[in-house]
């Protein structure tokens, strides 16, 4: 028995050897890249700085955000008693229908408080936040913006009720 590991202890030392001598002969036989000169290099950084970021509706927190929004108005939609189809009542947004864009902003307010439980809303940008995100919903489902009289309209009811009635901090602090 002592034999036996003994043999495989010395065959482990031959592989382990053997990878090491391995390795070595593969760096020798790579050759490195010749280093830039200053004008290659100089020409690398300036593509790099002319480079433009992603554009922000292929960012990964844009269509992550995306996903969130649609759930959370199919939530909102669920809510509601006769839980019409949530893509059908995005389409029909108007201003003869106002009243689901401002429960849709007093929906996502009360979903934070009740995730946390507590009042998490404190700024008085994120109830406008909501509602950017329910334009951006309708805007990928029917190519369009919301009406801007309708935008106008929840906007005036976010700053004349939603933010007295949950107390909202006006400038920032």
């Amino acid at each position: 028995m002592v034999s036996l590991i003994n043999g495989l202890a010395s065959d482990m030392v031959t592989l382990t050897r053997e990878h090491l001598l391995q390795t070595k002969a593969s760096l020798v036989e790579t050759p490195r890249p010749p280093a830039l000169t200053a004008p290659e290099l100089q020409d690398t950084i300036s593509r790099g700085n002319e480079r433009k970021p992603l554009a922000p509706d292929d960012s990964d927190n844009y269509l992550v955000s995306q996903v969130r929004t649609k759930k959370r108005w199919i939530r909102f939609c669920n809510t509601l008693d006769d839980k019409p189809d949530w893509l059908a009542l995005l389409k029909s947004l108007s201003l003869d229908n106002k009243g689901f864009c401002e429960g849709f902003v007093r929906f996502c307010i009360r979903e934070n408080e009740h995730k946390f439980g507590k009042q998490n809303v404190k700024e008085e940008t994120t109830p406008l936040y909501y509602l950017r995100l329910l334009d951006r919903l309708y805007r990928n489902s029917t190519l369009q913006h919301l009406d801007p009289h309708l935008r106008e309209h929840v906007r005036s009811i976010i700053h004349v009720e939603i933010i007295h009635i949950h107390a909202l901090n006006r400038d920032g602090r």
